[in-house]
């Protein structure tokens, strides 16, 4: 025998469902999205079932999953605007019944358990979108995909593995490199900062040295084997102590006649590039340009550009989203990719952005934390002498 929720549970859940159909950055899957759902619903479910005792628990239901329509419907066509910006197919029909009987049916599940077993889905969901939002790490190391990426004009490319030596040490071995492949003969020398892992992106590493036919010498030093998201919350001084280290032995071991240096940095490796910059500024040694990719937090610099997808939550995200919107990077501000942006809501944006956070790099290249070849025509443009924003005709603002 079907065993209604009472009144109070089906509002709980109701209300988490609601939430969690509330219009986010970029296209969800179906699971991803009936596991933000079961998340979302069944803490507000356990929240209030035991409340509003006296209310008819048949009516509330029926007026519960009418709500719940009235969000699933807002949330399909939100997601096939996104999907139809993105170059991604509408959501179909099968996917879509699956998802609104997640949200209206679960609460009947819900009433027929213990409490114990209701505190279980949410831990089993929050495994789910866990394990779904792409934990595993490249086999190969960081460096080795470095220099196998794959380019009609390949340039020079210098990677400094991690090591247990000091940091001094390895970023002055890395210049030596530079200089001893013949960095000094290049028409610009880039020094990218890596994300956490190591990893420095294909599409700009591409984009870069295509800009200038090949005439250009990249280096990369490695900081830490994290994660980004790890070492953003426990390891953020390793970036800047090696991007500062880097900017020294430059300042010390290049000729004064080399060639302009410019710095790049996507995700964590943008803290690199700011910290680069403002020590670079202190102690006079000159960059001809700077360029932070997908900064986390919406991190600027005043002398920096910024490219940013719309839809990146890396740059959206903060705490204090909970209370306030976000709002662009300081410095001149690069558009990227660009897709509708949902109205800002207190609570729920945070919500909704904090669930981004864990699939944004699951997109097509211009949306959420991918970036495309705009990067490498942003940072040289084909002119290395000449940055493409600096002048303030050519820096166009994103649309926050």
């Amino acid at each position: 025998m079907i065993r209604l929720p009472s009144a109070g549970a089906s509002i709980g859940f109701c209300a988490g469902a609601v939430v969690a159909f509330y219009p986010n950055e970029f296209a969800r899957g179906t699971l991803t999205e009936c596991l933000v759902i079961l998340i979302f619903g069944t803490i507000g479910f356990l929240m209030t079932r035991r409340s509003l005792r006296s209310w008819s628990a048949s009516r509330t239901a029926l007026i519960a999953i009418g709500v719940t329509t009235c969000g699933f419907a807002m949330w399909l066509w939100w997601q096939n605007e996104l999907r139809a910006v993105s170059g991604q197919d509408v959501v179909a029909v099968g996917s879509a019944a699956v998802v609104w009987s997640v949200a209206a049916l679960t609460p009947v599940v819900l009433s027929s358990l213990p409490l114990r077993k209701a505190l279980v889905v949410v831990v089993a969901a929050l495994v789910g979108l866990g394990n779904w939002s792409g934990v595993a790490t490249a086999q190969r190391a960081p460096g080795e995909v470095f220099a196998g990426i794959e380019s009609s004009a390949r340039g020079l490319r210098v990677y400094e593995p991690l090591t247990d030596e000091p940091v001094t040490h390895r970023t002055d071995r890395a210049v030596h490199r530079l200089v001893d492949s013949g960095g000094l003969d290049m028409r610009a020398i880039v020094v990218a900062l890596p994300t956490g892992s190591g990893w420095v992106d294909a599409r700009f590493v591409r984009s870069t040295e295509e800009a200038v036919d090949g005439k250009v010498a990249i280096l990369a030093v490695q900081y830490t084997q994290m994660r980004s998201w790890l070492a953003y919350l426990f390891e953020r001084s390793a970036v800047e102590d090696v991007s500062v280290a880097i900017v020294d032995s430059l300042d010390r071991l290049l000729p004064r006649n080399h060639p302009p240096i410019y710095f790049y940095g996507q995700s964590l490796g943008a803290l690199g590039v700011r910290a680069a910059a403002v020590h670079a500024r202190d102690i006079g040694f000159p960059i001809a340009g700077s360029l932070l990719v997908g900064p986390p937090g919406g991190v600027g610099d005043r002398g920096s550009a910024s490219l940013v997808n719309s839809s990146d939550p890396v740059v959206t995200w903060s705490p204090t989203l909970l209370v306030v919107p976000s709002s662009p990077p300081t410095g001149c501000v690069i558009e990227g990719g660009r897709s509708p942006r949902a109205p800002w809501l207190p609570v729920v944006t945070f919500l909704q952005t904090s669930v981004d956070l864990l699939l944004a790099t699951d997109n097509p290249p211009g949306f959420g934390h991918r970036y495309d070849e705009r990067q490498g025509v942003a940072l040289l443009g084909g002119q290395p002498q000449k940055l493409p924003w600096t002048t303030a005709s050519s820096c166009s603002r994103v649309g926050w």
